[in-house]
C-alpha cells in the first residue's frame, strides 16, 4: 500500500517537472501517503498498547508525514497558480466579435468541463465503493505489493515515506525557486 503510492508520487513528481504531469496528481498522490499513514497510526492505536513508546515514536512520525504533505500540495498548487498565470490570455486586443466568440467558447468549455466532473465524481465514488468493499473482505492488508515492505516495522515504513515526502517538498521548493 505504502509502497506503491510512494512510486506514484516520486512518478508524478517527476512528471510535473518534466513539464508531462499535472500538479493534480502530485497533490493526490500526496493526500493518499498522508491518509494511508492515518489509518496505519489509528490499526496500531487499536492493537497496540496506549502507552507504548513505539507507538508514540508512531505518532510523532505520521504528524511529520502530514506536515510534508502540507508543504508538498503548498508548492504544488503554488506552482500551479504560477504557470497559470502565465498562461493567461490578454482579451484588451479583442474586437467585438472576437470577444463574442471567445465567450460562446468558453461557456461551453464550462459546459463540457461540468459534465466531465459530474461523471469523474460518479466514477470516484463507484470506485471508492468498490475499494470498502474489498477492504471489509480482506482488510485491505493481504496485497502484496512489490517492493516488499511487509518486513519493515510500522514506524520504519512511516520514516521511509516521511523521508521522501520531504525530499519531494523540499524539490518543489527548489523548483519554485527557479521558476
Amino acid at each position: 500500500m505504502y509502497q506503491h503510492t510512494y512510486v506514484d508520487q516520486m512518478e508524478a513528481a517527476d512528471k510535473v517537472v518534466k513539464g508531462e504531469g499535472k500538479f493534480e496528481e502530485l497533490i493526490v498522490c500526496s493526500n493518499e501517503i498522508a491518509a494511508s499513514t492515518a489509518q496505519l497510526v489509528v490499526a496500531s492505536k487499536v492493537k497496540a498498547d496506549r502507552k507504548s513508546k513505539k507507538l508514540s515514536e508512531l505518532s510523532e512520525a505520521s504528524r511529520g508525514v502530514t506536515s510534508c504533505t502540507g508543504k508538498v500540495v503548498g508548492s504544488a498548487r503554488e506552482a500551479s497558480q504560477i504557470i497559470e498565470e502565465q498562461n493567461l490570455m490578454d482579451f484588451t486586443s479583442l474586437s467585438l466579435m472576437q470577444a463574442k466568440k471567445e465567450e460562446m467558447q468558453s461557456q461551453v468549455r464550462v459546459l463540457e468541463l461540468e459534465k466531465e466532473l459530474e461523471m469523474e465524481r460518479y466514477k470516484l465514488g463507484q470506485v471508492r465503493k468498490r475499494h470498502y468493499q474489498l477492504a471489509g473482505e480482506n482488510g485491505g492488508w493481504e496485497e502484496n505489493i512489490e517492493g516488499n515492505t511487509e518486513n519493515l516495522s510500522p514506524l520504519d515504513a512511516v520514516s521511509v515515506f516521511l523521508h521522501y515526502h520531504c525530499v519531494i517538498a523540499n524539490s518543489f521548493s527548489w523548483f519554485l525557486l527557479t521558476f
